[in-house]
């Protein structure tokens, strides 16, 4: 009889450990910053989750709830290089269908897609994901409230606003060619 009961024990220990392998997630808002304004950003992903790359806060981005000290996320984004106009210089047709899938066609092929796996500062108190994409293909990401108060709430407006935000991130004003 004791044979039977032997791996209860085992079952109780193997049952602890997997309950505690997923952390506990949750939801917020997404939003994107470009700091170039000569691209523009088509879509980005966070661990796999879509934000639009057009600005304003996407609806719903998933991340654990307890940040982890090394904790990482890998951001996917498709970049488009030329956001004013084609190669040739033109600006896409105002009406004539054909004529606009053309110029679409040609624009969308120089579009780049970039993947980096970025580290994800502390957060306590949470409000949502914030993408930052910095020159040279660099991205960071804000999780939490203090911080994007530090960071984003506090630059100067005009023109030394990105240069600025840059300059807090770390990131590169010039890329080495």
């Amino acid at each position: 009889m004791w044979r039977k009961w032997w791996m209860l024990p085992l079952l109780a220990v193997l049952a602890a450990c997997q309950s505690m392998g997923e952390p506990k997630m949750m939801g917020g808002s997404g939003r994107v910053i470009n700091t170039d304004n000569q691209t523009s950003i088509v879509w980005a992903k966070f661990n796999g989750q879509g934000i639009a790359g057009s600005g304003g806060d996407d609806c719903c981005i998933e991340y654990p709830a307890k940040w982890q000290p090394g904790m990482t996320a890998t951001v996917e984004w498709m970049k488009d290089p030329q956001r004013w106009g084609n190669p040739d210089g033109s600006k896409r047709p105002a009406s004539n269908q054909e004529a606009i899938n053309r110029w679409d066609k040609i624009h969308e092929a120089r579009y780049t897609r970039h993947t980096a796996i970025v580290s994800v500062p502390k957060y306590d108190e949470t409000c949502g994901v914030t993408l930052i994409f910095l020159p040279c293909d660099e991205a960071r990401v804000i999780i939490d409230c203090q911080q994007r108060f530090d960071v984003i709430q506090t630059l100067p407006g005009g023109p030394r606003r990105y240069p600025e935000l840059i300059r807090r991130l770390g990131g590169q004003q010039t890329c080495r060619k």
